[in-house]
C-alpha cells in the first residue's frame, strides 16, 4: 500500500497533509544498548523534539514501537540511531524491521 500524504526524502519523511497520524514500527538490534529516536521537525534529539526514544537491551532483540502525532503540512519525522558504527539498528534478518504510517 502506498501512502500518498507523505514523501520520502533523503533522511526524513515529510508530511504533505495536515492531520493526526499513527506511526509504528519494529526495530531489531544485534548489539547491546542500541538507541533509536523518532524526532519531529529536527535532526537533533532533545526533550522537546523526541516523539519516541527506544533502547534495546540485550543484543539480538526486536522491539515494537508506536506513537500518535499531530502533523502539519511540511512537518517531518527524522529517525536517528546515534553511534551507528557501534550501536546500529540492523541485523542479519532485515524482515524484522518495519515502518507503518497511517492517517487517522
Amino acid at each position: 500500500m502506498v501512502q500518498k500524504n507523505v514523501a520520502l526524502a533523503y533522511d526524513r519523511i515529510i508530511f504533505l497533509e495536515s492531520g493526526e497520524y499513527d506511526v509504528s514500527g519494529l526495530a531489531y538490534s544485534n548489539v547491546e544498548d542500541a538507541k533509536f529516536y523518532v524526532i519531529k521537525n529536527s535532526t537533533t534529539a532533545s526533550s522537546t523534539t523526541n516523539l519516541l526514544y527506544l533502547r534495546t537491551d540485550p543484543a539480538d532483540d526486536a522491539n515494537w514501537w508506536r506513537t500518535t502525532v499531530q502533523m502539519k503540512r511540511g512537518d517531518f519525522l527524522y529517525f536517528w540511531v546515534p553511534d551507528v558504527a557501534t550501536n546500529s539498528i540492523h541485523g542479519d534478518n532485515p524482515t524484522l524491521n518495519d515502518l507503518t504510517i497511517k492517517k487517522l
